[in-house]
């Protein structure tokens, strides 16, 4: 006698389970006839997370709508609220991989320490942080889960993140409309430069590093049709153009590196420096002034060198392993910037020194090894033959995205950035994901439709 559909359907969810592909096309009649799963059979909660991480650049606008509550804010209890049931009934797939694994015990050593902070500190930042860090992860770990399924879903969903806040900078460029009031040099009040849907400039240009690294790695893979590869060129052509209008001198140095870094380890280093030489050709025809202007505001970094040397006077030994505790750095930063009498400075502008601050040299080691280990198994899987066109175009992005983000953590506030976390870990789950998926393993049954197939073949 067969087992009821119900008894089935509760088996097939008890959780991450190892399955081989093979297996689950054999079982679930996923072949390639049938096609890839589409977005339409993804989980509810899966569906609304995507959506959400695909917005949630646009929307970031409504982080100044609102009380209590913003606008972002609750996207972000959206993202969580619809991942910790399935969560809590251990039908809830996340990455095993190293990487990930460092991430989730920094995230953890933070919150705790956090949490044991309130009773003498008395402030709610560490729930704010605390909340920060499980809407990251929760986007990650849904990457993943739908990556094992079809990576094409989450690059299309990282790709169309662009549309809003892309179009937006346009118009503000085309307008005049930017934000132009810097003070790092004479005549930086003239320079426009756009911001998008988010509130500074450089959160637009990390953002416009992290997908650009994506759309060369698909680049060079040459995944898609003709049709396909044309939207992916537009796509890093409007990366590039959006990171130069935003005159972000950190932003200007890790796209390039990063394009060189994917264009050696994609095998394409010729196209790179083509693409490079370009883009600096076309940058300096066009606004040579400018670029000269914003260069020359070198006084910036001598506030912020002055600054950093203050914050660590404020470091004591005591607080050398664990740090002072999750979003506390930011009243440090006030405190030394008043004793210093420097007003220029409102921002640590180091996500390095925000780290080791913050969560110590455990954390520190904890959430930059995890960088580290990233560039390793992205790096590792591109030597491999055995790793298929969509999880090296992902390992090129992951790749790209976090030599990047290594290069603008020195002088930029990153790790603060919900929707550039968000957007960065969800590149890197989608990556893990796509590589789990070519290594042959399911870490959890994607569909409804899938189950009723099954369903009915047993029956």
């Amino acid at each position: 006698m067969a087992a009821c559909p119900r008894q089935e359907r509760s088996e097939l969810l008890k959780g991450p389970s190892v399955t081989s592909v093979s297996n689950l096309r054999s079982t679930f009649s996923y072949d390639e006839s049938e096609g890839d799963v589409k977005f339409g059979s993804l989980w509810p909660y899966q569906k609304i997370v995507i959506t959400l991480v695909a917005l949630r650049p646009g929307l970031d606008v409504l982080r100044t709508v609102g009380g209590t509550l913003t606008g972002t804010d609750l996207i972000g209890l959206a993202i969580v609220g619809v991942c910790v049931p399935k969560f809590m009934l251990r039908r809830f797939a996340y990455p095993r991989a190293a990487p990930f694994t460092f991430m989730l015990l920094y995230a953890v050593l933070a919150i705790a320490y956090g949490v044991i902070g309130l009773l003498w500190a008395g402030t709610n930042d560490y729930y704010t942080e605390a909340f920060r860090l499980l809407v990251i992860l929760c986007s990650a770990c849904v990457m993943y889960q739908v990556a094992l399924i079809n990576p094409k879903i989450p690059i299309k969903a990282l790709a169309l993140s662009t549309v809003v806040p892309f179009l937006v900078a346009v118009y503000q460029l085309a307008t005049g409309h930017g934000l132009s009031k810097s003070i790092y040099a004479p005549g930086e009040e003239n320079v426009i430069r756009a911001f998008g849907t988010f509130d500074h400039s450089n959160t637009l240009a990390i953002f416009a590093v992290l997908i650009g690294s994506l759309a060369i790695g698909l680049l060079f893979t040459k995944i898609g049709t003709k049709t396909q590869r044309r939207w992916w060129l537009v796509l890093a052509g409007a990366c590039a153009v959006i990171t130069f209008a935003t005159y972000c001198r950190s932003a200007w140095i890790a796209l390039p590196v990063a394009l060189i870094v994917v264009g050696v380890r994609g095998r394409r280093p010729g196209t790179a420096f083509l693409f490079i030489s370009a883009a600096v050709i076309g940058a300096l025809v066009v606004a040579s002034k400018d670029i000269a202007t914003r260069v020359s505001g070198v006084s910036s970094v001598n506030w912020r060198e002055e600054l950093w040397a203050g914050l660590f006077h404020h470091m004591t030994i005591q607080y050398y392993p664990f740090g002072i505790g999750l979003g506390q750095i930011d009243n440090l930063v006030q405190q030394t910037t008043i004793q210093l009498g420097i007003y220029q400075v409102i921002q640590a502008h180091n996500d390095y020194i925000r780290v080791f601050i913050e969560t110590g040299l455990v954390g520190f080691f904890l959430y930059f090894g995890a960088l580290l280990l990233i560039v390793q198994m992205s790096w590792d899987a591109l030597r491999k033959s055995t790793t298929d066109a969509y999880s090296r175009a992902l390992c090129l992005g992951s790749l790209g995205a976090t030599i990047g983000l290594f290069i603008v953590s020195i002088s930029d506030n990153i790790f603060q950035e919900t929707v550039l976390m968000v957007i960065y870990w969800g590149l890197v789950g989608a990556t893990i994901g796509a590589l789990d998926r070519n290594a042959g393993v399911v870490g959890q049954i994607p569909t409804d439709a899938a189950i009723d197939r099954h369903s009915s073949v047993r029956r």
